[in-house]
């Protein structure tokens, strides 16, 4: 808890200071003694923010100031912090004087938004009254915190690794910028009850389990999502899907996660994988996924056609959807016997990724409110040595065609 002491008497300052430290000993508390000051201390572009300001009731301007100081500073400063844009209001202000008629003018004006006036003189036990109110905000505030941790706050986020995955998003959904420094975008979308719901679009910028992890751990934290979606292409294992083929990853497997050890049959380090898979979350987003194996959605002429304009050249059309177990690590996968290593691991493994994993781990071990969270992604080779990136783009569209649909038509949130 971050503490703003604003008192004129250096003994005040000190008294206070111990009971903020007695009473809240994990807090970082900063002390001022004139208007200019706190008001520095509080500026919205350059200050802090402030879960309690402890404020006394009469202020000089400043450090040079020769004339006594007034009660009319003290409640400037109270009524810019309440009805002003250049300071960062604080959690909670507790007001104290010696001066009982600046209490009392300023419980006249401001009692609706301090949440206490403490007169200073020997016969009131303040310091007692302090100490109770400060158990109290430190209470509150642990509570509050709480419950924002544990609580929901957007509907949706949408992960990708990279910004081509993302892209086809800008067509699919309005997107405005949320947070342009870390590449945040927001959307709504109506579900399929007709309720206006939110999202947020990340673009991690990089492939790779730990890039994604961190990132999708800090949306988490920061948007607090009902339900967590990754998209983009991937690798699959020839047999079992074609190009194009779009698949969600019921669970996903870290294929590079194991340990080298000697064989003394080969005299050889051979390594021996401890996949550990990850299941895919959300009782009701699997049953949205479930209905959409029914669908015919990515056969609409809308879909073909968008595939044909991305894909130039293309006549495969058929594609399908699926749901299957992926296998998840973070090295480009372009050898057709590493694949088949991976497929070793479990024979249902359809597809390869190097980020699904990183996501699911971030998704079900989250500190925040627990998402339903599910990866969507379209096969864009075969993981070997003929990859080729021309399918990219039309994998992308795919993916995140089959998320908006899962999100307006298929999901009960």
């Amino acid at each position: 808890m971050r503490v703003l002491i604003v008192h004129d008497r250096e003994e005040a300052r000190k008294e206070i200071e111990e009971i903020v430290g007695a009473e809240c000993n994990e807090s970082q508390v900063e002390t001022e003694s004139t208007y200019n000051g706190a008001r520095d201390a509080m500026n919205s572009k350059q200050g802090r923010y402030y879960d309690v300001l402890i404020l006394d009731l009469t202020l000089p301007i400043n450090a040079l100031d020769s004339r006594p100081p007034t009660v009319e500073n003290a409640q400037a400063l109270l009524k810019e912090l309440f009805d002003g844009n250049e300071l960062k209001t604080p959690g909670d202000v507790i007001g104290v004087s010696y001066d009982i008629p600046a209490v009392e003018s300023t419980n006249a004006q401001f009692a609706d938004q301090v949440i206490t006036l403490l007169e200073e003189s020997k016969d009131s036990n303040w310091q007692s009254q302090l100490a109770a109110k400060l158990r109290y905000i430190r209470r509150a505030n642990k509570a509050r915190l709480g419950a924002e941790i544990t609580e929901y706050g957007k509907d949706v986020l949408i992960v990708t690794a990279l910004d081509k995955e993302a892209a086809p998003y800008e067509d699919l959904f309005e997107l405005s910028e949320l947070d342009p420094e870390f590449n945040i975008k927001e959307f709504a979308f109506t579900d399929k009850d007709g309720t206006l719901r939110s999202g947020v679009l990340h673009s991690v910028g990089q492939a790779g389990q730990a890039p994604t992890a961190s990132a999708t751990q800090t949306l988490l934290t920061r948007y607090r999502p009902r339900v967590s979606i990754m998209s983009g292409f991937c690798g699959g294992i020839r047999e079992k899907v074609e190009l194009m083929d779009v698949v969600a990853f019921n669970s996903s497997y870290a294929w590079d996660n194991g340990k080298w050890v000697h064989d003394k049959s080969t005299e050889k380090p051979v390594f021996r994988p401890r996949p550990n898979p990850i299941d895919q979350s959300g009782d009701s987003l699997s049953s949205a996924v479930r209905e959409l194996l029914k669908d015919s959605f990515l056969a609409e002429p809308v879909v073909v056609k968008r595939v044909k304009e991305l894909c130039s050249g293309t006549d495969h059309t058929d594609v399908k959807f699926y749901r299957q177990p992926a296998g998840s690590g973070s090295a480009v996968v372009s050898e057709g016997f590493i694949a088949e290593s991976i497929r070793n691991l479990n024979d249902d493994i359809w597809v390869v990724d190097m980020e699904s994993y990183g996501f699911y781990y971030a998704c079900r071990n989250t500190r925040s409110a627990k998402p339903a969270f599910l990866c969507v992604k379209s096969v864009s080779d075969f993981c070997d040595p003929e990859k080729d990136d021309k399918v990219q783009n039309a994998c992308s569209f795919l993916s995140a065609h089959t998320v908006k649909t899962i999100l307006t038509s298929f999901l009960g949130f």
